[in-house]
């Protein structure tokens, strides 16, 4: 069987609508359940060593990223830092904006402003 075939037969059983779904709204979350994973980290790295080793992970993720946050302001991109940085400023900034919508707080868009032609 052919992947476009089960690609449309997803869509007929309605499982690609709920897997859309899910990914969608599962992106709004990452910031908590980030959260949520280091608590569980720090409790279990007491009682288990692979814990120990998930959340030295996890606090070195998060420090490569303050890294790359103050190298941000100065103007600098170092990937090893950047790719980091960006994750969570990314999720961050999602998770905020659901927040704010969530407790009534306007929510503005971008508009483009009116460019003037060029002459020639």
């Amino acid at each position: 069987m052919r992947t476009s075939d089960n690609c449309r037969r997803s869509e007929r059983s309605g499982l690609f609508a709920l897997q859309v779904f899910s990914h969608r709204f599962s992106r709004w979350f990452v910031l908590p359940w980030l959260a949520m994973a280091l608590a569980g980290n720090a409790v279990l790295a007491v009682y288990l060593p692979f814990y120990r080793w998930l959340l030295a992970g996890q606090v070195l993720c998060y420090a490569l990223a303050l890294v790359g946050a103050l190298l941000e302001r100065r103007g600098k991109r170092i990937r090893l830092f950047y790719l980091p940085y960006y994750f969570l400023y990314i999720h961050t900034a999602a998770f905020v904006a659901i927040v704010q919508s969530l407790t009534g707080k306007k929510v503005s868009t971008w508009r483009p402003t009116a460019r003037a032609t060029a002459n020639p």
